[in-house]
């Protein structure tokens, strides 16, 4: 079954695409689903080499928090995702697409993971 896909990323442009998707679903009568992606930025990683700069046990502690708060960054930036995928669909069932695709199951690193909107 042929489909449509966006690729949506929250930038200025993301409401044309939603818009040039819908109407080219409406036009071709298939259905269209809405892709965002989380790309993994090792730059933005907060843990780096500690080593030296601080005192005996605070390593481990400074370590920790810093893992708990990419760990807090990357749950605001799934649900982000979610409320953009969201948005997306209800602007193209306002502009008269009823038909659209889940997005399938996807592997990230070996591991399996659903992309939900």
């Amino acid at each position: 079954m042929n489909k449509g896909c966006a690729c949506i990323d929250g930038f200025g442009n993301t409401a044309a695409v939603i818009d040039w998707a819908a109407w080219s679903a409406l036009r071709l009568d298939i259905p269209v689903e809405f892709l965002h992606v989380l790309e993994r930025d090792p730059g933005r990683s907060a843990v780096g080499d500690c080593s030296g700069a601080v005192g005996l046990g605070a390593q481990e502690f400074l370590l920790q928090e810093l893992s708990e708060l990419d760990g807090k960054r990357s749950k605001v930036a799934m649900e982000s995702g979610r409320r953009l995928l969201a948005a997306a669909r209800q602007r193209a069932h306002a502009a008269g697409i009823a038909r659209q695709d889940a997005p399938a199951p996807w592997r990230v690193g070996g591991r399996r993971a659903r992309c939900r909107a």
